[in-house]
């Protein structure tokens, strides 16, 4: 249970949080179920292996990152997202990448990563699965509402992909 207390506060049918709190909350909660993960992923910082997938992103998350840019530059990194800084081989914007990249995470070997070959992974619809299954297990009156609320902010939006944003 305490790890959907960010999303039972935020998403709260009478909730006044912001849509970056809201937006934190549904971070906080994909960070809740990877650290209470018994295998821990094997990523790591400068493996940017995963960073030629496709990125879709909620509004508020386009909000987020632009809101946040400061000094580091989107790049035109041809396949790789444009937020990466190739050169380092890490995320620019890492506090504040989007869900689909919080949630890209390997548990096996990372060499797998780098040829392409399948393994292990944990990813967004992962979460939104595992979500939505805690969820129905709680019995709680509000647990389809809530879950109703969560979908219509960040997983049912009218997403855009990454290169065509930055």
């Amino acid at each position: 249970m305490d790890i959907l207390l960010p999303l039972l506060k935020a998403f709260a049918p009478n909730s006044t949080d912001s849509s970056i709190t809201k937006l934190n909350a549904i971070y906080q909660y994909c960070e809740n179920i990877i650290n209470s993960s018994p295998k821990k992923p094997v990523c790591k910082s400068g493996c940017f292996h995963c960073c030629n997938q496709k990125v879709v992103l909620a509004p508020i998350e386009i909000t987020n990152i632009k809101n946040n840019l400061d000094t580091f530059k989107p790049r035109n990194n041809g396949d790789y997202c444009p937020l990466l800084d190739l050169s380092s081989g890490k995320c620019g914007m890492y506090n504040f990448r989007p869900l689909v990249c919080r949630a890209m995470l390997a548990f096996d070997n990372p060499d797998l990563c780098e040829n392409g070959s399948t393994h292990t992974i944990f990813t967004a619809s992962l979460l939104h699965t595992q979500l939505t299954s805690t969820l129905s297990h709680l019995n709680h009156p509000d647990s389809d509402a809530l879950l109703n609320r969560i979908n219509n902010f960040l997983f049912l939006q009218d997403t855009k992909n990454i290169h065509d944003v930055f």
